[in-house]
């Protein structure tokens, strides 16, 4: 993460170096990132699988596919994306997934400029439930706030964190707590005073994800990652200022 924010802060001043994948004599320098995410919302849920690539490692000139080079889920070309630093995003989407949707496999394939297929799996699992341990609405912001989880999958040694959000989507005002090594199918978050001072007293929204960086995924030699996620739908929960 901090390395992402010292790369989005150089490239506010000067943008980013691109080139095109056919430029590059040597293919196994590419550095492949791969997302996919999955978040669960009332009547908008949504499946988003990002590819980024990169020349020698994750920070390095941006790089964009041509001269043959692809990359794909299952059979469909994901969609460039190019944003005002240069970075070239490619994209899948699936709008409101169904079940089956949710429980299939997705084959990310990128094909490099020597016609050289690397072929990754992603498998979504379900994403954690949340609740108040004991049906309160309101919480003040003096005390702890405490969240409880629940995975009807047992959790073994995954991340998993919660966030929250003021309802009031313009202060863009957030805190978030993260379990690095959740294990068992049930546990608490817990928000300190703190961090809590970050957020204003009000309607928040509250919501969790769990995610995973797969092992020894299909890569050029320079590297890369595999990184799955799902989250939890957002609810509602009232701060107040007193005790």
């Amino acid at each position: 993460m901090k390395i992402a924010s010292l790369v989005l802060f150089t490239c506010l001043f000067v943008a980013c170096a691109k080139t095109d994948s056919g430029n590059i004599a040597n293919q196994e320098e590419i550095y492949t990132t791969y997302k996919a995410n999955y978040t669960e919302a009332k009547n908008s849920s949504l499946i988003e699988i990002s590819a980024n690539f990169n020349l020698a490692g994750p920070t390095g000139t941006y790089i964009e596919l041509s001269g043959g080079s692809m990359v794909m889920v299952d059979d469909t070309p994901m969609t460039k994306e190019i944003n005002e630093i240069n970075q070239v995003t490619y994209k899948f989407v699936l709008h409101n997934p169904t079940l089956q949707d949710l429980g299939r496999i997705y084959h990310v394939k990128y094909v490099n400029n020597n016609r050289v297929m690397f072929d990754n799996q992603v498998t979504f699992t379900m994403p954690i439930e949340l609740s108040m341990p004991d049906g309160r609405v309101e919480s003040s912001l003096k005390n702890p706030l405490e969240i409880r989880w629940d995975s009807r999958e047992r959790l073994e040694h995954e991340s998993i964190f919660a966030s929250i959000s003021n309802l009031d989507e313009r202060t863009s005002i957030s805190a978030e707590t993260r379990q690095s090594e959740a294990t068992g199918n049930q546990g608490v978050f817990i928000f300190n005073p703190e961090s809590l001072q970050e957020v204003k007293a009000g309607k928040i929204l509250v919501s969790a994800c769990r995610e995973h960086e797969v092992e020894n995924p299909k890569i050029p030699f320079s590297g890369g990652s595999l990184t799955i996620s799902s989250c939890s739908q957002k609810f509602e929960h009232k701060l107040i200022a007193g005790p």
